[in-house]
């Protein structure tokens, strides 16, 4: 019986779904790339958004209408959408033979034999993989690695805390585990993953222990480069810059979500910090040499005035972020910021984040032009299917998949390696390099 599994939405997400093809390895299904050719095709969706939704229906009636030509037996929707509204889901799409909620992965390999009911689904979920749980990864030669699951933080524009659930952190000793058998089985680069990765620990050791985690980790010899995304202002710690400082193996990059800088925004948002506690927590950071930040921001948020958006803008001409991703407020049902009243008009949003990714592209081309002439470290992490280029990689400044890229010139590399190249020139998200 072949198995496709498509995957949608985040990292976080994609570890999800690692972990059913994992658990579909066990128990010896067959997997396949090619899902219009499978017996059973699971999709595993993203619901944080209403783009992200309307992804997701457009990959379930995809299938259907595999499925209406006999080809697809059955299919499985997984995720955020049946964990956030299954009923609805159901409904929508009859055709769907089996839906699975967060708490019920460890239960695919069943629910591949059988019609799952979806009053199975718990609306409070609560598991947490660890070390042992069977996962299949599907990158080469970085890896995400999950430290805990849920939030905790109930900000006025997010659905997550109601459909993944409340924080909930693993050991440090189970993360230590499974990183090891990450970076001795060919992984170089280790990803640590959560809503908030900051709050690690703070459920389970009664205080925030991230940067206890990371002295653990860059002890592992094999690992080469440890990266962390999703921190929060309000959960940094000193020490956790020490550690940043202290460790070189800690690539020089720090993934921020801010979502505004006007105090009025940040308040309605339920956001737990002020302008001044970011310039100066910023300004803290920056203490942490060769470091790129990337943030976030939200523009449109309901009662953001032209001067709230103003502020914005010169804060980020003002700061110049390395990274910079913007997004038009969406709205939401069943948060607190869908009632809030004076909702921006969408096409004001849609003017506000041209501009500030117009000012981000600026900035950008600035900071790429300044690596011209020199010599830094990068990832390969790809083969590049032009005869211009062999190589696509990445510097310890760049996330995979969300920020720049350098293209190579050698054809002596391959996928994984860790060499120094020299920069030759630039563009607004990446750099040109040869060897």
């Amino acid at each position: 019986m072949l198995v496709s599994l498509i995957t949608l939405g985040c990292p976080k997400n994609l570890v999800d779904s690692e972990t059913i093809l994992g658990y579909l390895v066990k128990s010896n299904y067959t997997l396949s790339a090619d899902w219009k050719n499978s017996d059973i095709v699971i999709i595993n969706t993203c619901a944080f958004l209403k783009s992200a939704v309307r992804e997701a229906e457009q990959w379930i009636n995809k299938v259907i209408t595999y499925k209406k030509k006999g080809k697809v037996k059955k299919i499985i929707v997984a995720g955020c959408y049946p964990q956030k509204n299954h009923k609805a889901l159901l409904q929508k799409f009859p055709q769907i033979d089996s839906i699975i909620g967060i708490d019920n992965i460890s239960e695919i390999a069943k629910i591949c034999l059988s019609k799952f009911s979806p009053q199975n689904i718990s609306k409070h979920p609560c598991y947490l993989a660890d070390y042992k749980t069977p996962r299949l990864v599907t990158t080469n030669h970085y890896a995400y690695l999950k430290i805990a699951d849920g939030c905790d933080n109930y900000c006025t524009y997010c659905l997550i805390p109601q459909i993944r659930g409340r924080f909930r952190s693993r050991r440090i000793n189970d993360i230590v585990n499974e990183a090891r058998n990450l970076a001795y089985n060919r992984i170089k680069e280790i990803i640590l993953i959560a809503q908030d990765t900051t709050l690690y620990g703070k459920d389970i050791y009664h205080e925030l222990s991230l940067a206890r985690l990371l002295k653990n980790l860059v002890k592992i010899k094999e690992l080469k480069w440890l990266r962390i995304l999703y921190t929060h202002p309000a959960h940094w710690t000193d020490e956790l810059i020490q550690v940043y400082k202290d460790n070189p193996k800690i690539c020089r990059y720090v993934d921020l979500p801010l979502q505004h800088i006007s105090d009025s925004v940040l308040k309605l948002m339920n956001r737990p910090y002020s302008r001044k506690q970011v310039e100066q927590f910023i300004t803290k950071l920056r203490k942490i040499p060769n470091l790129a930040i990337r943030t976030s921001f939200i523009v449109g948020f309901p009662g953001e005035t032209q001067k709230d958006f103003k502020e914005l803008l010169g804060f980020i001409k003002e700061q110049k972020f390395a990274h910079l991703g913007c997004f038009a407020y969406s709205r939401e049902a069943g948060t607190f910021a869908y009632n809030l009243p004076n909702q921006v008009p969408q096409k004001i949003k849609q003017e506000r984040y041209a501009q500030i990714m117009t000012a981000q592209q600026k900035i950008s081309l600035t900071r790429m032009k300044s690596f011209i002439g020199n010599k830094i470290e990068v990832i390969v992490d790809r083969v590049y299917q032009n005869k211009k280029f062999d190589y696509i990689g990445r510097t310890q400044f760049d996330a995979p998949e969300i920020d720049g890229v350098v293209y190579i010139k050698n054809p002596n590399l391959k996928i994984g390696d860790i060499t120094k190249v020299k920069i030759t020139s630039a563009q607004p998200y990446a750099l040109i390099a040869d060897t």
